[in-house]
C-alpha cells in the first residue's frame, strides 16, 4: 500500500519526482496510507474531527473522505496513520492531488471554536487507463509497539543502605483491529485477483462486488448455498447513490443466476434506481424462486435471460400446473419499468421465457418484449396456444401494457390479435426477426 507525508519543513522528494509513482488503472479501487509530520518526525493523527478532498490534477471531480463527530467515512485510523479507501472515486487519468483540513477545538478562536490546519500536497498516484501496477490489496499489517517503561520504587529501608532502585521492564502490544472475518474477505480477495486478473478489469471488478456483497448481507450455511436473512431487504430504503448500492446488485445478480436457490423470492423487490437497465440471467437447473422477485421496484428497462423457470414451475408435472404456478408467482406486481425483455436462451430450452408470460399481470410496466426461442415442434408453445392459455387477462387491472411478440412458433393472425386486445392490452406487435408480421 502506498504512503503519502503530509507536513511541515519536509521536501516532498517522495512525490515530486516521478520514479515513484504507482500508476493505478481509473476503474480500481485501492488503498493509501497518510502520515503527519512535525519538525520531522512522524506525529499521530488528530483525536479531532478533519476532512481529506482528492482529486485529479485539472479535473473537477472530488472524492472525500472525512471524520465528522468521532465517525469516519472512506477512512479508519490505524496507529499514527490514517488509512484512505478510494471506492467508487470516478477519477479520470492523471496526478492525484490531496487537501487535508484539521478542525481543532480552540476556544480562542470566537467565530465558530474551531482552528483550521490545512496541508496540501501531490500524492505518488498516476491515474490511467491500462493496467497499471500490481495493488497490495490486503489488509496493512497490525503493528505491534514495544515500549520498556522504567519504574523507579523506593522503599523505607534500615538505616545505612542506599535506596533500593527496582527496573520493570513492561512490553505493549497493540491489539490487532482486524477481525477473523476481516482477514478472511482479504485473503479471499487476493486470491480472487489472482484468479480473474486475465479476464479482464470489468470482470475482476464485479467480482469484488460479488464478495462485498456476501460479507456484508449473507448468512453462510454451506458452499453449496448462499442464504440472505431476507432477500426483500437486500433495497429496501436503499438509494442507488449509496455506496453499496453496486456491491447489493451485483450480490442479487449473482444469487438469481443459481447460487441463491429457493431463497430468492422478493429479491428485487423495492429496487428503485429510475437509470437502471437491469440485466439477470436465470440458469437452468438452478432452483430459485421467482415469487414476486420485482415487487414495488422502479426501474428503466429489465432483461431476463431466461434458461430455466421458478423452481415450482419446474416441478410442476402438468402444463395446467405450471401454468397457474407461474400466474400465482406475481413477479412484476408493482414494478413500474418502460420495457421488460424476456428472452428465451437460444439452443438451450428455447422456450423456458414463455414461462414467464402468466405472471405479468398488476404491473405498471409499459411494455412486455417476449422472444421465444425459435421455431419448435412442440405444440404447447405455438403463438396461438401462447394466447389462449399462457397470456393472462388485464382487462379489470387499472394499468394496461403493450405487448410484442417474437420468434414464435406458429402464424399470426388479425384473430390472435384481436384476442389479445380483447383480454386488455393496449397493442400487441408480432416479429418474425427483425421484420414486423404484425
Amino acid at each position: 500500500m502506498e504512503v503519502v507525508t503530509l507536513g511541515i519543513n519536509r521536501q516532498n522528494s517522495e512525490t515530486q519526482g516521478g520514479e515513484n509513482l504507482v500508476r493505478i488503472n481509473k476503474k480500481s479501487d485501492f488503498p493509501l496510507a497518510v502520515r503527519l509530520l512535525r519538525g520531522g518526525q512522524v506525529v499521530p493523527f488528530p483525536d479531532c474531527d478533519f476532512t481529506m478532498e482528492a482529486h485529479i490534477e485539472g479535473s473537477s471531480e472530488i472524492y472525500k473522505a472525512e471524520r465528522k463527530d468521532g465517525v469516519c467515512k472512506h477512512c479508519k485510523q490505524d496507529g499514527d496513520r490514517l488509512i484512505l479507501f478510494f471506492d467508487n472515486h470516478n477519477f479520470v487519468e492523471g496526478r492525484l492531488l490531496m487537501e487535508l483540513t484539521i478542525e481543532y477545538p480552540d476556544p480562542d478562536y470566537s467565530e465558530d471554536g474551531i482552528r483550521q490546519e490545512h496541508f496540501v500536497e501531490i500524492a505518488p498516484i498516476q491515474i490511467v487507463a491500462d493496467n497499471g501496477d500490481a495493488l497490495d490489496l490486503r489488509l496493512p499489517e497490525p503493528k505491534v509497539v514495544e515500549k520498556v517503561v522504567e519504574k523507579i520504587v523506593e522503599k523505607p529501608v534500615e538505616v545505612e543502605k542506599p535506596v533500593e532502585k527496582i527496573v520493570e521492564k513492561v512490553v505493549e502490544k497493540v491489539v490487532d483491529p482486524y477481525t477473523d472475518l476481516q482477514k478472511k474477505a482479504a485473503e479471499w480477495v487476493s486470491k480472487m485477483v489472482a484468479e480473474y486478473e486475465g479476464n479482464g478489469l470489468e470482470e475482476e471488478e464485479r467480482m469484488k462486488r460479488v464478495l462485498s456483497g456476501i460479507f456484508k448481507f449473507v448468512d453462510y450455511s454451506g458452499l453449496t448455498s448462499i442464504s440472505l436473512n431476507d432477500p426483500s431487504n437486500l433495497f429496501k430504503d436503499v438509494s442507488s447513490s449509496d455506496e453499496d448500492f453496486k456491491d447489493r446488485l451485483e450480490l442479487a445478480k449473482y444469487l438469481i443466476s443459481g447460487t441463491g436457490r429457493s431463497n430468492t423470492s422478493n429479491l428485487f423487490s423495492y429496487l428503485t434506481a429510475p437509470e437502471l437497465d437491469l440485466e439477470i440471467f436465470i440458469a437452468v437447473g438452478s432452483n430459485v424462486s421467482l415469487d414476486s422477485l420485482f415487487y414495488g421496484s422502479t426501474l428503466n428497462t429489465i432483461t431476463i435471460v431466461a434458461e430455466g423457470a421458478d423452481y415450482n414451475v419446474d416441478e410442476a408435472s402438468s402444463l395446467e400446473e405450471k401454468l397457474e404456478t407461474s400466474k400465482r408467482l406475481s413477479m412484476f406486481i408493482g414494478c413500474t419499468a418502460k420495457k421488460v425483455l424476456v428472452v428465451s436462451r437460444s439452443m438451450v430450452n428455447d422456450n423456458f421465457g414463455w414461462l414467464l408470460l402468466p405472471s405479468i399481470s398488476g404491473s405498471n410496466v409499459e411494455c412486455f418484449d417476449f422472444r421465444g426461442g425459435g421455431e419448435t415442434e412442440n405444440k404447447t408453445f405455438e403463438i396461438s396456444n401462447i394466447i389462449e392459455k399462457f397470456l393472462p387477462d388485464v382487462t379489470e387491472e387499472e394499468h394496461k401494457p403493450n405487448l410484442i411478440f417474437r420468434d414464435y412458433t406458429g402464424e399470426a393472425t388479425e384473430e390472435l390479435k384481436q384476442k389479445v386486445l380483447d383480454k386488455g392490452y393496449l397493442s400487441v406487435e408480432f416479429y418474425k426477426g427483425d421484420t414486423k408480421v404484425l
